[in-house]
């Protein structure tokens, strides 16, 4: 998904020093997907974004209308905090993949 969006839609976090220093450096990132219905214009697109950028332990955020792809830590953040944050900011997912497999979120 992530050449789907372009460069232009993705964004790495802009603190990766600070996340640098906490995380290990055996773990390497996971990748997560999800359809999300209600981005259905570009400010919707920036809010996402800016909202998973900001999770420490997300390592790079992109977003299109309709889905979201980002890589993140999972010893520094769970796909359950990524996804709770996705429904407190009044979004919902509809589906999820983890290397091409269905997941809950």
């Amino acid at each position: 998904m992530k050449e789907a969006l372009g460069d232009s839609l993705f964004e790495a976090n802009p603190f990766p020093k600070m996340q640098n220093e906490i995380l290990s450096q055996n773990e390497l990132p996971e990748e997560f997907e999800a359809a999300i219905p209600e981005i259905d214009s570009s400010l919707q697109e920036k809010v996402v974004k800016n909202l998973l950028a900001a999770i420490v332990g997300v390592e790079a955020v992109g977003v299109a209308r309709g889905s979201v792809w980002l890589s993140f830590h999972p010893d520094v953040v769970s796909r359950e905090v990524i996804c709770q944050t996705l429904h407190d900011a009044g979004f919902s997912t509809e589906l999820s993949l983890k290397n091409g497999k269905e997941i809950s979120c």
